[in-house]
């Protein structure tokens, strides 16, 4: 997901990045009517091969994380420096779907996928997808809260890699601040140099403001999904430690194919990794 994610937001033009997503989009439908093909033991080059995602996790899994790919893609095809444009990213609401959408669901796929447990499985799906639940009261009373906290860790460390990239983010063309924030002459300034990336010295303060809201965001989500974490028994916990460091990528290499020969090679950081992981340690 992450090369996925790379490709769309380091694309040079929207017809590339169109390109990436409409591929993407067109491999799901075909690898979730073909059937499965089991996963591949290391991840090779061809990221946009997914036929073997339909033998780990639903399809409603993997189209809400199309749909964030979406959003991304759009800030490509508003061009958000032009005045005309309209902001993806509107309302807080859009925020907090944008962060699920990116962080809660890939992380709850790799849950799902990574999972031995039937029962936390149907509650994944019964809570996320059903109109009518299947799963038992008792059995959901259980899980539910987990799932909760699982969704607020993953909005909260997602929102953390969001205020801290602000400015890198506006070089590349998105603004995740919701436009229902910008009120005052100062904040429509400051939000049109932003999207602009034409910043100067004296917004920085401005600049500070909004991060720290985020940021501000990020712990009530977190605070949130610890507390939880903290009732949990402990065998839960562990499993979620285990995919969030999986899902944070925090190891320093991976599998690859380079030609005829798989080799490992090193990686370099990723944004996020210390916000997910003290989201679950503390």
């Amino acid at each position: 997901m992450r090369n996925i994610d790379d490709a769309i937001d380091e694309a040079e033009s929207l017809e590339a990045a169109e390109s990436v997503y409409q591929t993407l989009v067109a491999n799901t439908q075909k690898a979730y009517t073909n059937g499965n093909r089991s996963p591949p033991w290391y991840m090779d080059s061809n990221f946009l091969d997914i036929s073997w995602v339909p033998s780990l996790i639903p399809k409603p899994f993997f189209s809400e994380i199309l749909a964030g790919f979406n959003t991304d893609v759009e800030f490509h095809r508003q061009d958000i420096r032009q005045e005309s444009a309209k902001m993806p990213i509107q309302t807080e609401e859009d925020l907090l779907t944008y962060c699920r959408r990116v962080s809660v669901f890939p992380l709850l796929a790799l849950i799902y996928a990574t999972s031995d447990v039937a029962e936390f499985k149907e509650c994944l799906v019964d809570d996320l997808f059903s109109t009518q639940k299947t799963t038992d009261q008792d059995t959901k009373d259980k899980t539910y809260q987990i799932i909760q906290a699982i969704v607020d860790l993953g909005i909260g460390a997602q929102l953390v890699d969001i205020a801290k990239d602000l400015l890198q983010d506006a070089r590349e063309g998105k603004v995740y601040i919701p436009l229902s924030w910008v009120h005052t002459p100062e904040e429509k300034d400051f939000f049109n140099a932003l999207r602009k990336n034409q910043l100067d010295p004296s917004m920085v303060q401005t600049l500070k403001r909004y991060s720290s809201r985020l940021f501000q965001m990020a712990n009530k989500h977190y605070q949130r999904g610890r507390s939880i974490l903290d009732a949990s028994p402990d065998d839960t916990v562990n499993q979620l430690k285990f995919c969030f460091e999986r899902y944070m990528a925090s190891r320093d290499d991976t599998w690859v194919q380079k030609g005829d020969r798989i080799e490992r090679i090193r990686i370099g950081p990723l944004s996020g990794n210390w916000a997910g992981l003290k989201a679950v340690y503390g």
